[in-house]
């Protein structure tokens, strides 16, 4: 009944080898697969073992094959989620609007992301027990983001 799986920086993990092991994780709250080759495969996993609900952190950061493509529509399933850390994923503006209304998170890390203002100004309201916002080399976003007082 193991609640966290760290894996950070174990390189030459594949997303189809972690894919069949989160499937197996009813009770995973914390998934930390940073630097790995995670990617749409193991989010089908937790989708489909219906972990992505249960997850409270989930640190993707530095997975190239986490990607806001489709949408981003699994994110409407992180209902638990506190922590999130994306950074140095090709998540952008999709992702972050799904974000809207995740009341419970406090720590999002988006930093060289293509995120930009508007979705910013729009979500981070929404996010009120938001304690930690990283958005380090995110080039798109402007002064426009601190004006409106969303930080």
């Amino acid at each position: 009944k193991c609640r966290e799986l760290v894996l950070a920086h174990c390189f030459q993990l594949t997303d189809s080898a972690i894919s069949s092991v989160v499937a197996n994780m009813p009770h995973l709250a914390v998934l930390d697969v940073t630097s790995t080759h995670a990617g749409s495969e193991m989010i089908d996993s937790l989708r489909t073992a219906g972990t992505l609900s249960r997850l409270e952190v989930l640190r993707v950061s530095g997975c190239f094959g986490i990607h806001d493509r489709d949408g981003a529509e699994w994110v409407n399933e992180l209902t638990s989620l506190r922590e999130l850390n994306v950074a140095r994923t090709a998540v952008s503006d999709a992702l972050v609007r799904r974000l809207r209304g995740k009341e419970i998170l406090e720590i999002l890390d988006l930093s060289f992301t293509n995120v930009s203002d508007r979705p910013l100004v729009d979500t981070l309201p929404t996010l009120t027990r938001l304690e930690r916002l990283c958005l380090e080399s995110c080039e798109l976003i402007s002064d426009f983001v601190l004006e409106a007082g969303v930080c």
